[in-house]
């Protein structure tokens, strides 16, 4: 049997739908940084990491300030929670 063109491109197409279905069992960074984003303002609907600390959500909290909103209007799970 030799190896005409035919044969290399269908060993080349195996070894990327290969290298495809390893990749997606993975997950991609994208979908595990989404997973991640667990906090958001009920205001701007801007979203912030799980690990954010309190000081960083009260700053941005504290740029609502004109439109009258506190850090409770903000955040309302994370209100009722006491400081760390």
């Amino acid at each position: 049997m030799g190896k005409g063109n035919v044969q290399k491109a269908a060993q080349k197409r195996e070894k990327n739908q290969k290298k495809l279905d390893a990749q997606s069992k993975a997950g991609s960074v994208k979908d595990s940084f989404n997973k991640n984003l667990t906090q958001q303002c009920a205001f701007c609907k801007q979203q912030f990491l799980g690990n954010v600390n309190r000081v960083k959500l009260e700053e941005h909290a504290q740029t609502h300030e004109k439109v009258k909103k506190t850090f409770a209007d903000c955040f309302p799970s994370l209100a009722e929670q006491p400081e760390e």
